[in-house]
């Protein structure tokens, strides 16, 4: 299929919605590119506030990256063998077919998320809050969470789980409990997740962050949930600490396990 036969059909659908948006003024234009838009600015928003304390530390990252690597590789010699009889697979057709795979599981990852608030908010009418409701229960959240990470350690030798969906798994938490306290809510605006700060265990500082909201959400303020299980509105100077004394323990017990026998 070339480019030409593609186009057609997309030049054939946004021209049949021009001319019902002419006719009977159904606006779908505007909606269906106002949802691609918010869809499009807030994945990167929060792509951008989780991005750097998704690893925890450069070693983390560069394990992430030497696994990435690794599949590249094995997926280039299985096509290399699949295709030994047809010709030479180069390795220019590998990198493009990775990175449709790689497209393809984070296409279906944000579809899956996009479904996700899209019953968020067609099932909860006071999802888009107003007032300081959102702050109170934001902050409600928070201190859930903790408590639920809290128990999960005390029956796991004081280690904190790596994803918070493995409180499901643990029976802490019911699946539709965790959808509700996985996020952080906004004045009139579509909630955000936490951010997760993996990585402490119940024994470390209690002013050490476990969740951060990775937006404001009032007075240029973001709520922190710390490992004391106390939640609180922070400065971004606050938050930036609150990071810093997290990066810095997860660095000195990186340490630890390292020279342990």
């Amino acid at each position: 299929m070339n480019r030409k036969s593609c186009l057609i059909p997309a030049l054939l659908f946004f021209g049949a919605l021009f001319i019902l948006d002419a006719l009977f003024a159904t606006d779908l234009l505007k909606g269906l590119f106002t949802i691609g838009f918010h869809l499009f600015l807030g994945s990167i928003m929060h792509a951008v506030a989780s991005f750097p304390y998704a690893f925890g530390s450069l070693s983390h990252a560069l394990w992430t990256l030497g696994i990435l690597l690794g599949a590249f590789f094995v997926l280039h010699g299985l096509l290399i063998l699949l295709n030994s009889k047809s010709g030479r697979w180069k390795l220019p057709q590998s990198a493009r077919a990775f990175a449709m795979a790689l497209l393809l599981l984070g296409g279906g990852a944000a579809a899956i998320q996009a479904a996700r608030t899209a019953v968020l908010l067609t099932t909860q009418d006071n999802i888009l809050t107003s007032g300081r409701d959102y702050v109170s229960k934001s902050i409600s959240n928070g201190r859930q969470l903790v408590t639920a990470m809290r128990i999960y350690a005390s029956e796991h030798d004081g280690n904190y789980p790596d994803q918070v969906e493995e409180l499901i798994a643990a029976d802490i938490l019911e699946p539709g409990s965790l959808v509700n306290l996985n996020w952080v809510y906004l004045s009139g605006e579509v909630p955000a997740p936490w951010i997760f700060l993996r990585g402490l265990r119940n024994d470390a500082p209690g002013n050490l962050p476990m969740f951060v909201s990775p937006h404001p959400v009032t007075r240029n303020k973001y709520i922190i949930a710390y490992n004391d299980s106390s939640v609180s509105l922070q400065t971004a100077t606050e938050r930036e600490a609150a990071i810093h004394r997290w990066r810095e323990y997860r660095k000195q017990s990186s340490s630890t396990e390292a020279v342990a026998p």
